[in-house]
């Protein structure tokens, strides 16, 4: 089977905006009243959370944009919402199982016409689903990244496009260890089947907001760049001595939390381990990773969203999609492998705006851990060839491919690298440090401290 990788032009790297909410200039094809009508009587909303009306407008009048909204700050409606009032279908490209499920439970909520297609699903269904939406019987239909570099993506044009959303777009500029090269079909996809392109996302860096414009081809986007900043939260590190004593300060603040408590590990089996501790001291906790049956990490979220369970211990794979606003601790087991990835995850506590505590447990011993993962999977030029997964890379096209890209993408893992560092040893105040590492003010610790390539 052929991947599609749609041709688009290479477009310069976009003028750094300053920090603001952006707003389309051009008069919306849909009433205002119109727009808020629908916002009432599908959502229950008077109005909008910031940010939300800038990019709803942007998708009913034609225009590119870029979303940066927090945790909570309701990504969803802002394609949820144009999507009722298209006359076309709106495609969302999600990046997991379950967090595609939540949107299409929402999606169906709030009275569209959606579909999904993820995963193994029998050709008749994905023939139902395409006729459907051929006819006009669908608004919303939710696609993985991989159908797209499918044989799918070549029956695209066919349908009555409206708008492209590309939902957790910072996951178009992972690579290495957590890199999905089917997100690289993305490039230039907007343009290819003539609709506008809206790019959401949680956390991104200034750079990292530049490569995604260029990487999905943006035409002079609407940007709509929200604050950060989560007063609600207090954020906390503690270096541990060891590993024993890693594991009573975990215990400590799992047992003394005053509601639910997510701890996230790097590994499936510290998850299974440390579950497992827990629940030999009498605090009932769940293990969730991509490596235990779909039925059991649906039983996971469930039990946790209706108050049956107040801990859970997980990899990177929980989070997306799951509402939990009273989250009041997330504990970090070591450092994950950048800031965007913590504050994404350490943003699942206090979504409904009450105190919460966010904490970091580390030990130097890390870094080097750190530092290890890096080196395998973005090798310095001297190893590159060494490394098949590597070698496979330098045939991918983009600014990943080559041996310039893969310079590149050592190159943006180290300075990833130097920021965790630099959080984890600076005395300034980490709330203050993370806002400016995110782009709102000041130089974050690390920036300047080069390590070797």
């Amino acid at each position: 089977m052929s991947r599609v990788r749609p041709a688009h032009p290479v477009l310069p790297p976009p003028t750094p905006e300053p920090f603001h909410a952006g707003m389309s200039d051009a008069p919306s094809a849909v009433p205002r009243a119109d727009i808020f009508d629908a916002l009432k009587r599908r959502f229950g909303h008077d109005r909008f959370r910031p940010g939300q009306e800038a990019l709803v407008r942007a998708a009913l009048t034609g225009r590119d944009a870029l979303g940066l909204l927090p945790t909570g700050g309701g990504k969803s409606l802002t394609y949820l919402l144009p999507a009722g009032l298209l006359s076309g279908l709106t495609l969302v490209v999600s990046p997991l199982v379950a967090l595609m499920a939540d949107q299409l439970d929402r999606a169906r909520a709030s009275g569209l016409r959606a579909e999904a297609l993820a995963g193994p699903v029998p050709k008749a269904r994905v023939e139902r689903i395409l006729a459907d939406a051929r006819a006009g019987r669908l608004d919303l239909l939710l696609l993985a990244p991989e159908r797209i570099a499918g044989s799918l993506g070549r029956r695209l044009p066919e349908l009555p496009n409206a708008l492209l959303v590309v939902d957790e777009a910072h996951c178009v500029v992972q690579w290495g260890y957590d890199f999905r090269p089917d997100y690289l079909v993305l490039g230039g996809l907007g343009r290819c089947l003539g609709v506008p392109t809206l790019a959401l996302t949680a956390t991104a860096t200034p750079p990292v907001r530049a490569e995604l414009e260029r990487l999905l081809a943006l035409n002079d986007p609407v940007r709509v760049i929200q604050s950060f900043d989560r007063p609600n939260l207090s954020w906390r590190r503690r270096r541990v001595r060891d590993d024993r004593h890693r594991w009573s300060v975990l215990y400590h603040e799992v047992s003394t939390a005053p509601g639910p408590v997510l701890v996230y590990v790097t590994t499936r089996g510290d998850a299974e381990l440390i579950a497992e501790a827990l629940a030999r001291r009498g605090l009932h906790a769940r293990a969730y990773h991509a490596g235990r049956p779909a039925g059991e990490r649906e039983a996971v979220q469930r039990d946790l969203l209706a108050g049956h369970l107040n801990r859970v211990v997980c990899t990177n794979a929980f989070g997306m999609g799951v509402d939990k606003p009273d989250v009041r601790r997330v504990i970090h087991w070591r450092p994950p492998g950048s800031l965007e990835m913590y504050y994404q995850e350490a943003g699942r506590a206090g979504r409904d705006g009450d105190p919460s505590d966010v904490i970091l447990l580390w030990h130097p011993r890390d870094l080097d851990l750190l530092r290890r993962r890096v080196d395998r999977a973005y090798p310095p030029l001297v190893g590159l060839m060494r490394s098949e997964a590597a070698r496979a890379r330098l045939t991918l096209g983009g600014p990943f491919g080559g041996i310039l890209g893969a310079v590149r993408a050592r190159r943006a893992a180290l300075a990833r690298l130097r920021a965790v560092r630099g959080y984890l040893t600076t005395r300034r105040d980490l709330r203050r440090v993370l806002l400016a590492y995110l782009g709102e003010g000041g130089t974050p610790p690390g920036t300047r401290d080069p390590l070797r390539a």
